[in-house]
């Protein structure tokens, strides 16, 4: 199982980095979902609701994306990844 983690700050709604990263996270887990790709999950936390689990995990840099197979942490990435970027840290999980 791999589980892509999106950390965003939803403290402040308009912030540009955020919503473009969420857009493009949003097409890579609706290709995986066309593609039938059960093994790939993607989640988000935010700062809302998640606040704790970000202090837990050190996040303090968003926007952030966490890559987990079988539970283990195995790529971090502060900033933006494109969806093609994205993909190819999954692929080779």
């Amino acid at each position: 199982m791999i589980e892509v983690i999106k950390c965003i700050n939803n403290n402040f709604s308009n912030r540009r980095q955020d919503n473009i990263c969420s857009a493009i996270v949003g097409r890579t887990a609706a290709w995986y979902n066309k593609q039938g790709r059960t093994d790939v999950v993607f989640i988000e936390k935010g700062t809302f609701k998640d606040r704790e689990w970000l202090t837990k995990h050190k996040i303090n840099a968003f926007p952030t994306l966490l890559f987990y197979k079988d539970g283990e942490l195995k790529y971090k990435r502060h900033h933006i990844m494109a969806q093609a970027q994205i993909m190819e840290v999954i692929e080779n999980l």
